[in-house]
């Protein structure tokens, strides 16, 4: 006896189950397509996803520990993660770097804390942590909020956001590679080893 073939059809395809691609499958079900997730790997999640790879109960995170500003993610509050049992934990410390003679330098969520952390090793790379922080996270983080998760601007509206001064300074590190912008900030090269690590 022949099996039957069922054949079904979509009106698109995501090629990829990690977050970026089950985020794009429910944006696009959730708007009335019918959406095909494909994914090569036993697990969805792709880099977000949890394991146990070496003993039973012991869990890791392969790929990523934190995703900075997913609280802001427009996605927890549009798909409703929350009704699904979401809840995202963002640990105190957000990242580390050790050094073969004992000391670390540690990122915290509390922004006195990591200035702690970077002053045992310069005081100056402390204190320019704090200024670039109150700049980018607290100056223009309206700014730059409104150009994450939002269409593109048209080109006038976007440059009329971006005349300020602040907008110039941030806008002159497009122009250069990440360890460029970090020995120009910092000092220490275990600061700069963590930051562009």
């Amino acid at each position: 006896m022949e099996e039957e073939l069922i054949v079904t059809t979509f009106d698109g395809v995501v090629i990829g189950a990690g977050h970026n691609g089950l985020t794009l499958a429910a944006y696009l079900a959730r708007a009335g397509l019918k959406i095909a997730v494909l994914e090569r790997n036993s697990e969805i999640g792709g880099g977000t996803s949890t394991e146990e790879p070496t003993l039973s109960g012991y869990r890791f995170n392969l790929h990523s520990n934190f995703f900075m500003g997913f609280r802001h993610a427009p996605m927890m509050r549009d798909l409703e993660l929350h009704r699904f049992g979401f809840s995202y934990i963002e640990p105190p410390v957000q990242q580390a770097a050790a050094f073969r003679d004992g000391s670390c330098v540690v990122i915290h969520q509390d922004l006195d804390a990591t200035c702690t952390s970077l002053a045992r090793f310069s005081k100056q790379d402390a204190k320019t942590f704090r200024e670039l922080y109150h700049l980018y996270a607290v100056k223009m983080r309206p700014l730059l909020a409104s150009l994450l998760y939002n269409a593109p601007l048209p080109i006038d509206d976007l440059l009329d956001r971006l005349s300020g001064p602040e907008a110039k300074e941030f806008l002159s590190h497009a122009q250069h590679d990440l360890f460029s912008v970090v020995r120009k900030h910092f000092e220490d090269d275990r600061i700069r080893t963590l930051f562009t690590s």
